[in-house]
């Protein structure tokens, strides 16, 4: 049974005592439904004389808060109309401004609401603290149906950058000053310029994110750090085989357990990385289509559904990583993403164990497109291998001179070498390539692609 109330109670604040406007009641949203009460549509309405009010209560350390919102209006659908957008867009900030400062700092956000603009006046953000907006951003970013490590990855430096300025500092005064603080903060840390710019564009975004929604009116002139453009790292033909040497060196110093399978396997799956460019998780998520690997399109990685084609012997290994893996999820009960991560951890333990400076299992993914390129000499090529929207995200791949590729990769030097002879000679003369390929065949190194037609 719902009890009914005989009378209204004066609710006592912990730290400022009786205050007017704010009251405890016992009565529930059903006996509000049968009995005449005003929770219309779950927007907790209450009618005091002519007038509609907004009802908000909440717990917070064990402390009941009740407070009434004047909605200013008599009539009932205008009033539901209105609490709704309260609820939606100004809640968090009542609740903060009621526990803060009682019912006069809620008095000075009803002052600020123009009713009669398709949206909440703009001073509604007047006391919309950065607590509130990262948390709204989440929100945001989830309804963008971005992957939840991406969503993870935005969260924790936009985290980093509040715990530096403060939760409960309003958004209107984030300024230059702050993001000077922040960029003292990571130097502090000995962060690369390259990490710092990154952090600065993510919280960029998302001030870009609270001008769009009105939360804000303008974005401090935030610069990045200049930085020298860097070329991506790849591994020659000599240090990739002295990593793969030291896949067997590891298991002997007794930092990594692994059976003489598992290093034939890790071998072969490193080589197939370096083969095809494709990222960690790829062969494991996606779907393989017989020799096809259908990579699908998504906001973050990859701009687009590709198809990445596989030899038999590639598809194979694909078919055994995959149950592989599995295996050791059954064996383990663990995430299947920590058991596919130690690909990249061994990969990560054997460059080092290879005594190389500077080295990361992404960096096979660079290699394959550098190896491309200098295969192909056509950057519309790699950018299409690689999945990019946008062909200036390959180009870094073009920086590179011919010398330092010949000596990094003999092997593709010597297959562009065949190239050019065979090219140059008559067809009548010489019908056959090496390897027994007729003309009208492509020749080819791994899953680099064309190099000799027809």
């Amino acid at each position: 049974m719902y009890s009914i109330p005989n009378k209204q109670q004066s609710f006592k604040d912990e730290r400022y005592g009786n205050v007017s406007g704010a009251y405890m009641y016992a009565n529930t949203p059903l006996f509000d439904t049968f009995f005449g009460g005003s929770d219309m549509f779950g927007m907790n309405l209450r009618q005091k004389g002519s007038k509609w009010y907004k009802r908000f209560t909440w717990r917070k350390q064990g402390t009941r808060y009740c407070y009434d919102f004047a909605l200013q209006t008599e009539e009932k659908m205008v009033a539901v109309e209105r609490a709704s957008r309260l609820a939606r867009l100004l809640e968090y900030d009542i609740r903060s401004a009621y526990e803060n400062g009682g019912s006069k700092q809620v008095q000075k956000i009803a002052m600020s609401i123009d009713w009669y603009r398709k949206t909440l006046a703009d001073k509604q953000y007047d006391y919309y603290q950065v607590g509130d907006a990262l948390h709204d951003y989440e929100q945001y970013l989830m309804s963008n149906m971005l992957k939840s490590d991406v969503i993870m990855g935005y969260m924790l430096i936009l985290r980093q950058f509040a715990e530096m300025v403060g939760y409960h500092l309003q958004v209107q005064q984030i300024n230059l000053q702050h993001f000077t603080q922040f960029k003292n903060w990571c130097k502090e840390r000995r962060l690369s310029l390259h990490t710092v710019n990154t952090k600065i564009r993510a919280i960029k975004t998302f001030l870009n994110w609270l001008k769009d929604s009105g939360r804000i009116q303008e974005i401090p002139n935030v610069k990045r750090i200049p930085t020298a453009q860097s070329k991506p790292r790849f591994f020659t033909n000599a240090e990739f085989y002295s990593i793969l040497s030291n896949v067997l060196k590891i298991r002997a110093s007794n930092k990594v357990e692994l059976s003489d399978y598992e290093i034939d396997l890790y071998k072969r799956a490193y080589h197939f990385y370096r083969d095809t460019g494709l990222r960690l998780m790829e062969p494991f998520i996606y779907e393989l289509q017989g020799n096809k690997l259908v990579i699908v399109g998504s906001s973050t990685k990859n701009a687009y559904q590709r198809n990445v084609y596989l030899n038999e012997e590639q598809s194979m290994l694909v078919i055994e990583l995959r149950d592989f893996m599995k295996k050791h999820v059954d064996k383990k009960g663990c995430a299947i993403g920590t058991v596919i991560k130690n690909l990249s951890r061994i990969f990560q333990t054997a460059v080092k164990a290879a005594e190389i400076p500077y080295g990361k299992f992404h960096n096979l993914r660079d290699t394959f497109a550098t190896r491309l390129y200098y295969a192909s000499g056509s950057i519309a090529k790699v950018c299409d291998r690689l999945g990019h929207s946008d062909i200036k995200m390959t180009r870094k791949y073009t920086h590179f001179d011919e010398i330092e590729l010949e000596e990094a990769f003999p092997d593709v030097a010597e297959l562009k070498r065949e190239s050019a002879e065979y090219g140059n000679r008559s067809r009548k003369a010489y019908g056959k390539l090496a390897g027994g390929k007729t003309w009208g065949e492509v020749l080819q190194v791994g899953n680099l692609g064309y190099i000799v037609k027809s």
